[in-house]
Parts: C-alpha cells; structure tokens; sequence
C-alpha cells in the first residue's frame, strides 16, 4: 500500500507519575529500581505495531530485558492508554495521536520518544480493484495537503516515502 503518514511514539506519564516524560527510556529501569516506576504499560510487542516500536526502544535502549517483569500488555494501544489513565500501570508508551486526544491528555503528559529507536509506524492506505467513488474520492483526499495539514496537527508526521 501507498504510505499516507507516519506515526510517532510517546512516553506517557500519569499526572500523578513521579517522573519527567522527558526521561530517556535507557533511565527507566533506574526509576524502576527507586521505585518510581512500577509498572510500564505497552502494546503487544508481537503483533500491534505500536508493541513492536515500543520493544525496539526499550531494547536500543538496553531497558528491555531490565524491565521486561513490570511490563502491562495491552492487545493493542488503545488499551494500552486505558492503563495508564486508569492507574494500573505508572507510565506507558503510547500512539502520539492517542496522546494527543482531550480523553488521554488530561491524564497526563507526554513526551516524543526519539525515532531513532524503533522503526517508522508508516500508515499504510490501499485501493482495491472496483472501489466504490466515495473510496476513491477519500484514498485521492489523503494524498492532497490538506489531509497532511489535519494528520500533522493529530500527531502524524508527513510520509517521507517508503
């Protein structure tokens, strides 16, 4: 499929959290130590493609296998939110996009992991063969800036290709 935007990940910390979101993932098994890390909430690192960005940074980072027992895992990213802002888990790594909505923000605050440790969450669109012209219509709009315009400002950057 043709890639229209490309997701960014986010460390999302409580309102109540005892750390900055700012903190590299490579220091959050030392929170973890000091007890102001309990529990770390994720994606399903084997099949959401949030999980699988998630691993990746917390392995470049070397905190994967150090936190792998505080781990929460969500089935998908939506879930993996529901943890944070409900307190079962002190902090997550989650969809910038979802980060951004009103009902996950208040919870919290959020910082941009840096892409450099995991692959690109590139969003992929398709047209199938006989599509319907509403289908066609949306698959042209996503190409146009206007759709980069409302994408950029729910947190997907511009698709570089790929």
């Amino acid at each position: 499929g043709t890639v229209y935007a490309v997701g960014r990940l986010v460390l999302f910390v409580p309102n109540d959290g005892m750390f900055d979101p700012d903190t590299p993932p490579a220091e959050l098994p030392a929170l973890h130590a000091q007890g102001k890390l309990r529990r770390l909430a994720l994606a399903h690192p084997e099949h959401a493609p949030y999980g699988i960005a998630a691993r990746q940074a917390l392995e470049r980072s070397a905190a994967w296998d150090e936190l792998n027992e505080t781990l929460v895992i969500g089935e998908s990213v939506a879930q993996t939110a529901r943890f944070v802002t409900t307190g079962a888990a002190g902090a997550g790594l989650l969809a910038y996009a979802l980060a951004l909505q009103p009902q996950v923000a208040r919870h919290g605050r959020f910082a941009l992991v840096p892409e450099k440790l995991h692959v690109p969450l590139r969003q992929r669109m398709a047209l199938l063969r006989g599509a319907e012209p509403e289908a066609e219509a949306f698959y042209t709009f996503l190409s146009q800036p206007v759709a980069r315009a409302i994408l950029a400002r729910h947190g997907f950057a511009e698709s570089t290709g790929g």
